[in-house]
């Protein structure tokens, strides 16, 4: 039996495909020395947690758990990524602010639906 969507869900996929979109635009324009380096890291890492957590709003109990989980280690290694890319002037400040306030929005919404997944199981 699937679990029922709960409240999180719909509003964290909001948030990332917004997120997403305004990294994709970002990385766009990193140089061409970083673009198949970082840019496609980071590109990569936000489209699979989309992909993750569009799994997880549908997926049966178990496996909701191990979703979020490798969503929420992709985010950590994505913030990573996201710090090296501002610190080699790739994202400038202004950007990468509202970038990281984004991913800590996502994160905490992501840390939530975890705590609610757990509870389930």
């Amino acid at each position: 039996m699937e679990a029922t969507p709960g409240p999180l869900e719909p509003v964290l996929l909001v948030c990332w495909e917004r997120f997403t979109g305004e990294l994709l635009d970002r990385t766009a324009n990193f140089p061409k020395s970083a673009r198949f380096t970082f840019a496609s890291r980071i590109d990569n890492l936000a489209l699979d947690i989309l992909d993750r957590l569009i799994r997880a709003r549908w997926a049966h109990r178990g496996e909701k758990a191990g979703l979020l989980a490798q969503a929420d280690a992709d985010l950590a290694v994505l913030r990573v990524l996201l710090r090296l890319s501002f610190d080699r002037q790739f994202i400038a400040r202004g950007p990468f602010e509202l970038l990281v306030r984004s991913a800590d929005e996502a994160g905490r919404m992501l840390g939530g639906w975890r705590s609610q997944a757990q509870g389930l199981d």
